[in-house]
């Protein structure tokens, strides 16, 4: 899964950048963009998601679920993420892994046409993540934009032309337009027409593109007045486009509103979440959990902004992990989890989060030296969890579970098999068998629509002796208990370092489509 991307001097790399000004739009060409050819082909999801209660969780038609958009703003953006090969020099970035739970991300910034960087496009596409970019424009200075662009009706279209060829060259999937700048009452309809018809030829390019309205200026005044709720002043908006990114100031009145005015398209409507909690119900934070309950109460999509907000706010005595996990298990329980669907792939993840301090290789350290490129970022586990940079098998690190005697979820994929299948797994205990692995996987053949079981755990047979010269037994049971039916096979181990190579002989089946 993670891009073969090589990591150099910043110094000496091409760097992704937003377009300034309206001239420099218009006089865009491909060729000031090269790094598009390293775009990674986006991982397709299944029709279905899960709840997040994911112990005991329902799957659901995706299509019936509200959605969670992600707008990423921090501190201006373009930073360690700005280099299309990665960057050496960085201590301690935001590294973003909780994908599965995501519908959208928005990269986010003040310049005029913000254009995501590679590694969060790479990111994003590796887990099936579709990506935004941002068209803003602010007070006077806005202002002045949209005047030329009003006065000469083909540098209006050429400007929509010009938004969908970046779209469609650096394989991103649309926009959020924001106009925080008061427009003129008389050019209201020429607004109305930009946001229509960059949508439709979006559409017509770029296959499941989006294009987001936020909620800003209002119609027919044109004046910049955020409305916080779905209504008759922005409604002509969000019906010339894919959506609505609501504002924060909202409370449960203007949730009734906005759902009674979205009719079906209720889960276009994007709720705005500010983390950094600015007039937002519940005040942001760590209490973002009270705003998406009440969000979800009325099945409207939810839009969380300043997520980065865990790591700009830390002391210099917090961990961000910790942050960052108590963060998101809050959020959780109002959130769906997606299935990546694997049909001519190899299902396969190191844990690399894109940043780490060394490079393993077969349990080996082969490199001592940090590394930051998000185009590296391979599948990340489902749940909330906790990465360790210290040790790895292959890549910068790997997963690190903390609390025993409890189930970790860690993936759910789909994977098409047509013959046979076998699952290797390496692992560092503190013991050798303080820890078992449960692979549930669901037919769906016409002839066997059972439920199955594996579990990798210790033999309670084997002698000391045996113990160490076999790292686990493989029970396949298909009634999830043990039978005479069980069938035992032992697996010897392959030591790499510090760390045991656990592999699954091959299992016949048709499809493969939960892994825990």
């Amino acid at each position: 899964m993670a891009s073969t991307i090589q990591t150099s001097s910043p110094n000496e790399e091409e760097v992704c950048r937003p377009i300034e000004d309206l001239e420099n739009l218009l006089n865009w060409t491909k060729s000031d963009i090269t790094w598009n050819e390293m775009v990674l082909e986006k991982s397709p999801r299944t029709d279905y998601v899960y709840d997040g209660s994911l112990e005991k969780s329902r799957r659901y038609v995706k299509s019936s679920t509200p959605r969670t958009l992600l707008c990423h703003d921090m501190k201006g953006g373009y930073l360690e993420d700005r280099f299309v090969k990665g960057t050496n020099d960085v201590e301690d970035p935001y590294v973003f892994t909780q994908w599965s739970i995501v519908d959208i991300f928005v990269y986010f910034s003040h310049h005029f046409v913000t254009i995501p960087p590679l590694g969060w496009i790479n990111a994003a596409n590796v887990h099936g993540v579709q990506v935004l970019g941002t068209v803003i424009t602010e007070w006077k200075d806005g202002e002045a934009i949209w005047q030329k662009l009003f006065e000469d009706q083909d540098k209006l279209d050429k400007m929509i032309n010009q938004l969908v060829d970046i779209c469609d060259h650096c394989k991103f999937d649309g926009y959020l337009i924001n106009i925080e700048n008061k427009v003129p009452a008389e050019h209201m309809d020429k607004m109305k027409y930009f946001v229509e018809k960059l949508t439709n030829k979006m559409h017509s390019r770029i296959k499941d593109s989006l294009i987001i309205w936020y909620d800003s200026v209002i119609s027919p005044s044109g004046d910049l007045k955020w409305q916080n709720e779905l209504n008759e002043s922005n409604k002509d908006f969000f019906q010339s486009c894919d959506g609505i990114f609501l504002n924060y100031n909202w409370n449960e009145d203007t949730l009734k509103k906005s759902l009674e005015n979205a009719g079906v398209r209720k889960h276009d409507v994007y709720v705005g979440v500010d983390v950094f909690g600015r007039g937002c119900f519940g005040g942001g934070g760590f209490n973002c959990d009270l705003a998406m309950e009440k969000i979800r109460k009325y099945d409207l999509s939810a839009a969380i902004f300043g997520q980065g907000w865990t790591h700009e706010t830390k002391r210099d005595s917090e961990s961000f992990q910790d942050r960052e996990i108590l963060f998101w298990s809050k959020l959780k329980p109002y959130m769906y989890t997606h299935v990546i669907k694997f049909e001519k792939k190899v299902f396969d993840s190191s844990f690399n989060s894109g940043y780490g301090k060394c490079q393993f290789q077969s349990g080996h350290q082969y490199e001592q030296n940090t590394i930051y490129n998000l185009s590296q970022q391979s599948l990340q586990p489902c749940s909330t969890h906790v990465l360790e940079y210290e040790h790895g098998f292959n890549g910068t690190g790997c997963l690190k579970i903390k609390q025993q005697n409890k189930y970790h979820l860690l993936f759910l994929v789909e994977i098409e098999i047509h013959a046979s299948f076998a699952l290797s797994v390496a692992t560092k205990c503190r013991s050798p068998y303080d820890y078992n692995l449960h692979i549930l996987y669901e037919s769906k053949s016409n002839q066997n629509q059972n439920k199955h079981k594996f579990i990798l755990k210790k033999d309670q047979g084997m002698d000391k002796e045996t113990s160490e010269n076999f790292s686990s037994t493989i029970i396949y049971d298909k009634n999830q208990q043990e039978t005479e039916a069980t069938k035992k096979k032992r697996v010897g181990a392959k030591t790499h370092g510090m760390f045991e190579n656990l592999s699954l002989i091959p299992i016949s089946m048709d499809m493969l489509h939960s892994l825990v």
